[in-house]
């Protein structure tokens, strides 16, 4: 939603920032024995999916790129930018980590899932009066823990070849069902407390993300251990 505010920013600092970066490491030679991450998104693939065994949509690392805000547009550049380098400057070690949703209490308020927790938690303590304000309540996401991801960043870079993997825990669930979740936890109804913001609706919204770790599961020996019901308490 930010980065429909501010695309000239936002492509300034994810994509401009990104490739700063690569040029840096490329300039001072430091590319053929530096080891980079680049946090690469979910977001990227926005409307498109696959299908798994079942029928069911998700978004694995054959998925096509359809990106849908400018903030995801400049992901997907830099994302390529790293590909671009590593096959252009080898033995340069670059990989992606496309991580779905990844959530912690370090979590900024601005994003939707740390802003209704802390909601709850001042509302219970008397903190606050007014009703929390949220936009579109009905898109699923794949929701995981942040701790757990950034151990798989670092697994990432532990590997003999650089390659990109998505980092995801299998799992959707929407917005309103997290809402419901963190309401059932302070023995509260939430929508007795929240207002709907038409200002908070994204231009063009995602409305589906459900990823597909299991080159990551094979690959680097881990699983996903903390879901949706233990990450929202």
């Amino acid at each position: 939603w930010t980065s429909f505010k501010q695309p000239s920013t936002t492509w300034e600092i994810t994509g401009g920032g990104g490739l700063n970066v690569l040029e840096a490491l490329r300039i001072t030679d430091y590319i053929y024995t530096t080891k980079l991450y680049f946090a690469s998104s979910s977001e990227t693939f926005g409307l498109s999916y696959s299908l798994d065994l079942d029928g069911n949509k998700i978004q694995n690392m054959n998925t096509p790129f359809m990106p849908q805000s400018p903030y995801s547009c400049a992901k997907l550049a830099v994302h390529h930018m790293v590909r671009v380098y590593r096959q252009s400057y080898k033995p340069f070690f670059g990989c992606c980590g496309i991580l779905f949703n990844h959530d912690s209490p370090r979590r900024g308020t601005k994003f939707v899932t740390r802003k209704i927790t802390k909601y709850f938690y001042d509302l219970k303590h008397g903190n606050t009066t007014g009703k929390l304000k949220l936009g579109n309540l009905n898109s699923y996401r794949d929701f995981g823990y942040a701790k757990q991801y950034v151990t798989m960043m670092h697994a990432m870079l532990q590997q003999p070849i650089p390659k990109d993997y998505i980092i995801c825990t299998g799992e959707t669930h929407t917005i309103a069902e997290f809402l419901k979740e963190v309401g059932k936890l302070h023995g509260l109804n939430p929508y007795d407390y929240i207002e709907y913001d038409k200002d908070l609706e994204r231009p063009s919204e995602v409305d589906y993300l459900r990823g597909d770790c299991s080159e990551a599961m094979r690959d680097l020996n881990w699983k996903p251990t903390i879901k949706f019901h233990d990450l929202v308490r």
